[in-house]
Parts: structure tokens; C-alpha cells; sequence
């Protein structure tokens, strides 16, 4: 049974994954049927293992790929309900004024792109034009793991149009997928700055495919989908234009911002 469910990983990746073909080139097809081998001798000395244990068995497989929307997982084994639960919960954006500073500032946190946050990005997306006016922008993206590009469309929308003001996005390690897709675009407008250190590397593969496999009823997930402008920047992530400490970037783009107009 075991060996089904790995054949039928296998055969989803082979079929579907685009980075499957460019993972080939650059280690060889030696090394990828290597760690297949050592899956399928695994799976045939320990036939009755539990979904917990297959997973950990086939992690270096998947790991071949370095992709981390590649992912397999057990759902009776996560609360997929309450894990999507809190992210309307604790992933919300805000707006807030800040205070103290010449022109004036305003700062919009965005934790998540997550698709399920729609309601709550469109809601900030309508007001932010006015609370924004005439005012500098930060935008905190830090920690922001993505989502989908309808989740930040309407928001590029916005920064084309606000010709007038700086606006400041604040970036780390932990932006990924949408969210350096954003700061990618977003970065090509005029008065668009990024502060902090280089993002994930995460974002040349998207459209994400979803199946299940017929015996342990692990959920395998895969990118169908390889956007080859961003492939030179996989693995390495974006540059800031400013290099700066992340814990610390809100003050150093607060300094930044009052210095314009000293």
C-alpha cells in the first residue's frame, strides 16, 4: 500500500511540477533516482509504517527540490480548520497613524496574503487612499509568507498612483511567494523604497495544485505554475535598497522618512 502512495507522489511531481525538469539539470538524474531507491528500500522494510513516519521517510526526497510550496502533510494530523481559523484571526491587517512627524505618517502591517483574509485586505484597500493622503507610507511586510496576487493587486494599484509620497516597505528573511512578488512590483514605482534584508526566495513557482494519495490520505502539494523572470532570484530573494537591522527598521524608516524634509 506504502508503495502506491509514494509512486503516486512520485508520478504527481514527475507529471506536473515544472521545477522537476530544472532540479534534473542541476543535480542530475543519478542523484534524484538515488533518493527514490532509498524511499522504495524504506518502504518495503517497514510496510505497516504510520503516516507521521512515511512523511519523515520521504522529506529527503521532497527536499531535493528545495521548494518550499512542495509540501506533503497528513490532515488528521493538523487542525487544517483551526490553523485557517486563526489566520483571520491573528493574520489581520491595520492602519495606524503615527504620530510626532513633520508630514505625517502612516503605517499599514500586512501579516498575510492569505486568500482567506480577502474580505479584511479589501476593506483596508478602500480606506488607505484617504488615511494616506498627503502623508508617507510604511508598509510592515515583514514575516509575510504570501498568498494569492488578487491579495495585493488592488494595493499596487494604490502606490502607482501616490506620485507625491514616499512610500517605505519594510522587509526580512520571512517575506515569501506573493509577498516578494509584491515588493518586486511594488519596488518599480517612483518614492517605493524596501528596508531590511533579502527575502526568501520563494516565488518562481505558483498555482499551486493540490492531491491526495489513495492509501494514507497524505495531501501533497505542488506549484504547476514557473514564472521565469523570478527564477534568478529563487533561493537568493530580493535586495533591499537599504540594509538595515529588521528589528529595528520601523525606527531607521521613521529617521529616514523626517530626514526628507529636514
Amino acid at each position: 500500500m506504502l508503495e502506491n502512495d509514494f509512486k503516486y507522489i512520485t508520478l504527481f511531481i514527475e507529471n506536473n511540477y515544472p521545477g522537476f525538469q530544472i532540479a534534473i539539470r542541476e543535480k542530475g538524474m543519478p542523484a534524484y533516482n538515488a533518493l527514490k531507491s532509498e524511499v522504495e528500500i524504506w518502504i518495503s522494510q517497514n510496510p505497516d509504517a504510520t503516516s507521521t513516519q512515511f512523511l519523515k521517510a520521504i522529506k529527503p526526497y521532497l527536499s531535493f527540490f528545495k521548494d518550499k510550496h512542495l509540501r506533503a502533510y497528513d490532515p488528521e494530523t493538523i487542525d487544517e480548520k483551526g490553523y485557517f481559523e486563526n489566520i483571520k484571526e491573528e493574520k489581520k491587517p491595520k492602519i495606524n497613524l503615527i504620530k510626532g512627524y513633520k508630514k505625517g505618517v502612516c503605517c499599514l502591517t500586512i501579516p498575510s496574503f492569505n486568500l482567506r483574509l480577502w474580505k479584511e485586505l479589501d476593506a483596508v484597500y478602500t480606506i488607505l487612499p484617504k488615511v494616506a493622503k498627503n502623508k508617507d507610507l510604511i508598509i510592515d511586510l515583514r514575516n509575510n509568507s504570501g498568498g494569492g496576487e488578487r491579495m495585493y493587486k488592488e494595493l499596487l494599484h494604490i502606490l502607482k498612483k501616490r506620485n507625491a509620497d514616499q512610500t517605505v516597505l519594510l522587509i526580512n528573511r520571512n517575506c515569501a511567494s506573493a509577498t516578494e512578488a509584491f515588493i518586486f512590483k511594488a519596488s518599480k514605482f517612483k518614492k517605493v523604497l524596501s528596508m531590511g534584508e533579502n527575502t526568501n526566495g520563494q516565488f518562481a513557482y505558483g498555482e499551486i495544485k493540490r492531491n491526495v494519495t489513495p492509501h494514507l490520505g497524505i495531501v501533497i502539494l505542488i506549484p504547476t505554475k514557473v514564472y521565469k523572470q523570478w527564477l534568478p532570484y529563487e533561493y537568493i530573494g530580493l535586495a533591499p535598497d537599504k540594509h538595515v537591522d529588521t528589528k529595528t527598521s520601523m525606527s531607521y524608516a521613521l529617521e529616514y522618512l523626517e530626514a526628507l524634509y529636514n
